[in-house]
């Protein structure tokens, strides 16, 4: 009996410690599947948070505060489904996204975005950026227990102005004249590149997102391989041949593909995204970033935010109907022009008219006597005259008279007359910058547009029997000295830039040194005078149109409907950057490349092109058409073209970002 209690009791204690250890078990089964569980549900509220966040960036087009990142995400209003079964609206669930300092660390105050840090952009080689960061927590209960996880959300500024080149469409280079690029590469698509020996030199780093290529596809214009295709790269002891045993691990190094770089922050067909398919605003062309936007339409956030007219702290407005008829073409077709400027409403400026009755008179001064005098009654802009007096009848305030002027020149590629809205900087520049005795426009933002709506008509042609559309575009002249704050100018209409551009020259006949002085463009130079002088920096400088023209300090509008021999350049520098559009390849002609991005008419034999900036293509042109060949357009210069590194810290007014949203590391607490 005693032994059968034993063993009893014996077996009970087993009985209790199994049931103990599988209660336990049990337990602690049950904990892990909690924790599991909350964990999930953790991470699949962070990513709830994630697309609410994206959702809310991409509709205010901007950075948010702290107190935009969390409207909503907890509480009984809470957009949080419920997830697991779990619930924010019961409290189960916690969210909230912090605007973070520089250092990490939250800001206290829930209006204020985060501080932006400036450094690489991950997986884009060369490429940076500043980026605003957040930290987005969620807390999941379940009883006493409470699993946390964190991750950053990321809101990254990527200047497209920080590369050699940017094309949205396929950037091609074949077969150019001695060509060196100092500077990023890029191309939303394909890149093609031909070349004779050593014809295109490479000195920084390459990125695409289809293809890299050294033969075009079938059907393309150019599709022939050719001897010596490939570029050169320069690497560690100098340039780098296709012959040469490292030049592939040369190509590795400086070639990567990579994901698009959005130029809107978005894909274009989430960007232009409206409830009425009608909306003409709604193209979901990049062109739209240079025109104005059509009246009586809703315009996309992240359209209106980046259109240059809105941009733009002064607007010149060019509108004419008259033309004659005159087909010897001196004075081009002896049109007039009214020039009209506005100031723009969401950039407001102050103009001081010079005199009015022996005193100066301010912005404020010349509404209240020009009452009634506006464009739209909820956004007044007040209209200013070139060479007119003010008065109280007129209600129009002045500029310096010769800034605006009209005129003409036969444009071989589009083998047509073109009329030019002339824009003298060196005089515009004393409208908006004081010099000694001129009163001038204050509080300027640096960004100019200007744009010629006077309707097409049936004109002239290139000779008295034929006829063509008139054609309107932009030209800027005396552009050697620019506003110390810096200056883009914009349009719809195509641009020519003739002349020393941004290069410090006193007047149109003094041009740089960089030509032959400074041909292999070692670095750029502080002072691009005659004298060479250490007396002008280059201003960060931009021109943004439907397409960009160089024409050289040598131009001459009386020679333009000449044979090419008779348009014979100079060497001639530009710094600033450039966003237009091209004409894409297509089975029967070819783009002329990203070496034709910036387009010429003149025989540049044995001259040098020297170009400090960045090149970006994000459409075709509208205006400009015409197809490219050399034939009886120009002779190929020397091109010397070179990323602009002050760009870096310092852009152009108005410059277009890309956005690119990220999470960045996740942990838990």
């Amino acid at each position: 009996m005693l032994t059968a209690a034993l063993l009893m009791g014996l077996v009970s204690g087993l009985v209790g410690i199994t049931l103990m250890v599988s209660g336990t078990t049990t337990r602690n089964t049950q904990r892990s599947r909690n924790f599991a569980e909350a964990n999930i549900t953790a991470d699949a509220a962070l990513e709830y948070a994630y697309g609410i966040w994206m959702k809310r960036v991409n509709n205010k087009n901007d950075k948010l505060t702290t107190n935009e990142a969390n409207a909503g995400l907890t509480g009984t209003n809470a957009p949080l489904p419920i997830l697991n079964g779990f619930s924010s609206a019961n409290g189960d669930i916690e969210v909230r996204i912090d605007a973070l300092d520089e250092y990490g660390v939250p800001l206290t105050t829930g209006t204020a975005i985060p501080k932006g840090v400036v450094g690489k952009v991950p997986n884009y080689q060369g490429w940076s950026g500043q980026t605003f960061t957040y930290s987005a927590k969620a807390v999941v209960k379940i009883g006493e227990q409470k699993v946390g996880v964190r991750r950053l959300f990321q809101y990254t500024q990527v200047p497209l102005f920080q590369s050699m080149f940017f094309f949205e469409g396929d950037l091609e280079l074949y077969r150019p004249a001695e060509m060196i690029i100092k500077g990023l590469i890029h191309s939303n698509s394909t890149i093609y590149m031909a070349g004779d020996e050593g014809s295109i030199r490479i000195q920084d780093y390459v990125s695409y997102v289809n293809a890299y290529d050294l033969v075009a596809p079938s059907g393309h214009k150019w599709s022939t391989p050719i001897p010596s295709a490939k570029p050169w790269f320069q690497g560690l002891s100098g340039w780098v041949k296709p012959s040469d045993s490292g030049y592939q691990d040369e190509v590795s190094r400086h070639v990567r593909q990579v994901a698009r770089i959005e130029p809107m922050g978005t894909a274009p067909e989430i960007a232009f995204q409206d409830e009425n398919s009608n909306n003409p605003n709604i193209t979901g062309k990049f062109h739209e970033l240079i025109e104005p936007p059509v009246s009586g339409y809703t315009d996309p956030p992240a359209v209106s935010e980046r259109r240059l007219i809105n941009k733009a702290g002064i607007i010149i407005e060019v509108n004419g109907d008259t033309f004659g008829t005159n087909p010897t073409f001196t004075g081009i077709y002896n049109s007039t022009r009214k020039a009209t400027v506005y100031s723009s409403p969401d950039s407001p400026v102050s103009i001081v008219v010079p005199t009015r009755n022996g005193t100066s008179m301010t912005a404020a001064a010349a509404k209240a006597i020009a009452a009634g005098v506006t464009k739209t009654t909820a956004n007044p802009q007040y209209t200013i005259v070139t060479g007119s007096t003010y008065s109280s009848s007129q209600r129009k305030w002045t500029i310096a008279t010769g800034t605006i002027s009209q005129s003409g020149i036969h444009d071989a590629r589009e083998s047509k007359w073109v009329d030019t809205v002339n824009v003298d900087l060196s005089t515009f520049k004393n409208v908006i910058q004081p010099t000694s005795g001129v009163s001038a426009v204050s509080s300027f933002n640096g960004v100019l547009y200007v744009h010629d709506l006077t309707p097409e008509k049936t004109v002239p042609g290139t000779s008295g029997t034929t006829t063509q559309k008139s054609i309107n575009a932009i030209r800027l002249t005396n552009g050697s000295i620019l506003p110390d704050t810096g200056l883009t100018i914009a349009s719809q209409n195509p641009v020519y830039v003739q002349g020393d551009y941004n290069t410090g020259g006193t007047n149109t006949n003094v041009h740089s040194n960089n030509g032959e002085n400074n041909k292999d463009n070692l670095a750029q130079p502080t002072t691009v005078n005659s004298g060479g002088n250490p007396t002008y920096t280059p201003k960060p400088a931009s021109v943004i149109a439907d397409a960009v023209m160089f024409l050289s300090g040598a131009w001459n509008d009386a020679n333009s409907n000449k044979a090419v021999s008779g348009r014979v350049a100079r060497n001639t520098t530009y710094n600033m950057a450039i966003l237009a559009g091209y004409m894409p390849s297509t089975s029967s002609w070819y783009s002329g490349g990203a070496n034709n991005f910036p387009r010429f008419l003149e025989s540049w034999t044995n001259k040098y092109c020297t170009y400090w900036g960045s090149m970006v293509e994000l459409f075709p042109s509208k205006t400009f058409t015409g197809d490219w060949n050399t034939t009886g357009i120009y002779d190929a210069p020397k091109r010397r073209w070179n990323f602009d590194t002050r760009f870096l810290t310092t852009p152009p007014p108005g410059s277009v970002d890309a956005i690119i949203l990220s999470r960045g590391p996740w942990s838990r607490f």
